[in-house]
């Protein structure tokens, strides 16, 4: 059988996928047990990254062709940021996020390949994201904006998805570069458990 990217990563990524999903924020965050303040400074991070990710997307011959415009989320974040009452470009970073924009910028230049990995996590995570749109919703009063980017595509996602891991599929050949894809996937979810606990230890 020949080396399929997109395979790799789901099998690559289970461990530290299930470690993010049950962190404390994660579940805090899923079950709406969290305060606006804390849900706004959550998208201002993920803004920041979203937005530097996708500039590296887009800017790359390795991976331009790879990942698209349409799968790109730093304006619903920003749209979602508005009706928190936060400009998007006054955000400040926290320590963690941070760190992952630098690693982003870095590879970006040396290793472009690893932005799919990033990228990979980032939209996945729309599998999960329409439940915690729904809670959210529901506990802030939301009417579209404010949770869009948990579910920007509605029932759309799919078609979306299967195509993002088609294109991902001829990224890479063998596992001398599926391994540069699937560790910055992990690097992505350890910095969502990173952010995670940097978040709930302001909130107590």
């Amino acid at each position: 059988m020949s080396f399929q990217l997109s395979t790799y990563l789901k099998e690559g990524t289970k461990s530290t996928h299930d470690q993010a999903e049950t962190s404390q924020f994660q579940r805090r965050l899923a079950n709406a047990e969290i305060s606006r303040t804390d849900y706004a400074d959550y998208m201002g991070q993920l803004y920041l990254i979203h937005r530097a990710l996708e500039h590296g997307l887009a800017s790359n011959a390795a991976t331009k062709d790879v990942a698209n415009q349409q799968e790109f989320q730093a304006d619903y974040l920003a749209r979602d940021l508005k009706v928190l009452g936060q400009e998007p470009d006054k955000v400040k970073p926290r320590n963690a996020t941070k760190e992952m924009l630098a690693r982003i910028e870095s590879e970006s230049k040396s290793n472009p390949l690893a932005l799919l990995g990033y990228h990979y996590v980032l939209l996945g995570s729309k599998h999960g994201g329409k439940f915690i749109a729904a809670k959210v919703r529901e506990k802030f009063e939301f009417d579209g904006e404010g949770c869009l980017y948990f579910d920007p595509y509605g029932t759309n996602f799919m078609p979306i998805w299967l195509k993002f891991k088609s294109n991902l599929d001829t990224a890479a050949q063998d596992e001398t570069g599926g391994a540069i894809v699937l560790n910055a996937a992990k690097d992505m979810f350890e910095y969502f458990a990173k952010l995670g606990s940097e978040l709930d230890a302001a909130a107590n």
